[in-house]
């Protein structure tokens, strides 16, 4: 290959390699990219643009004289602006838009299911068991099923077989049928599998196998801490199948697994947190968001409906 082609091939792959290091960098300010992604621009930053910038020079000519030029202090400074200006000219633009949507879109789903479990509590008496259960107590299907009827999905409701676990060949049927409400936000998952899940132990809002009584009837509550002090379910860290009984385990000694929905890291890179936020159901109907950096003594008070510790969850909407 003679020296011509070769120089041309070198400044021809500098120059693609610097369009991707700007590439990949101006992606990384949206905080999707960057939350879920860091890799993108780091990968711009430590491999990209340096390979540009080594097959630039090796492929001499005008960008040799140009970087000459560079190291002096003002067209250092110069170079150093228009690079930035660039990279943030090819930011996307719709990276905050589409985080607030996906929060709205999330808290609605959230209000909708807490809605059917206010309604089954409403009409029945007591908040649903955490699952259906059959005559040996193995648990058979979901409380997500059990509300179906106060979600709109009467008719959903009536296909389940009650006496048959959710993976029966004729339940199973059912698993892409799930409601809108428990769908992920914002990111694609498996199908028929949800992240909306609740505690399931001891002084949970789920603890009772025939459910817990959550408004005051003739003097009594089983939601002693009061109203608005117990998180009744959450945006889980790993999703399951929306109509099998696995919600998340609760006890003194059970650590509290990483919660936060879909936009949860998938990922741990760079001892960046596996998840910044989650959503939570709050047991007065409000819809609260909690940062994953919450003290874990903080939010077990808010697990437990009758653990006497104070809680701390504030009132407004």
């Amino acid at each position: 290959m003679s020296p011509g082609r070769k120089a041309i091939y070198y400044r021809v792959g500098g120059l693609a390699s610097l369009v991707l290091a700007a590439l990949s960098m101006a992606a990384g300010l949206d905080n999707e990219v960057w939350y879920f992604w860091p890799e993108i621009p780091v990968l711009g930053l430590i491999f990209w643009a340096p390979l540009g910038l080594v097959l630039s020079v090796l492929g001499g000519g005008p960008f040799v004289h140009f970087l000459a030029a560079t190291m002096k202090w003002k067209w250092t400074l110069s170079l150093g602006l228009l690079f930035l200006i660039v990279t943030v000219l090819l930011r996307p633009s719709n990276g905050p838009a589409r985080e607030f949507a996906r929060g709205a879109q999330t808290v609605n789903n959230i209000k909708q299911i807490g809605l059917g479990l206010f309604n089954y509590e409403s009409a029945l008496g007591t908040l649903p068991p955490a699952a259906i259960c059959d005559k040996a107590g193995k648990p058979l299907l979901s409380w997500r099923v059990l509300i179906l009827p106060y979600l709109e999905q009467g008719e959903l409701y009536n296909q389940f077989h009650l006496n048959e676990p959710w993976d029966s060949p004729h339940n199973l049927t059912l698993v892409n049928k799930m409601p809108a409400s428990y769908a992920p936000v914002g990111r694609n998952s498996d199908p028929g599998k949800t992240y909306m899940q609740a505690f399931v132990g001891p002084g949970t809002a789920f603890e009772g196998a025939e459910g817990e009584r959550l408004t005051v009837r003739e003097g009594r509550s089983n939601f002693p801490d009061g109203p608005g002090q117990t998180i009744l379910f959450v945006e889980a860290g790993k999703p399951v199948p929306w109509s099998a009984p696995i919600d998340i385990p609760y006890g003194v000694n059970v650590p509290i697994p990483v919660l936060g929905g879909s936009y949860r890291r998938k990922k741990e890179l760079f001892h960046l947190p596996p998840a910044t936020e989650f959503y939570a159901q709050i047991s007065d109907g409000t819809v609260k968001r909690f940062p994953w950096s919450l003290p874990a003594s903080r939010l077990r008070a808010m697990i437990t409906r009758n653990g006497g510790e104070p809680a701390g969850i504030p009132t407004d909407r």
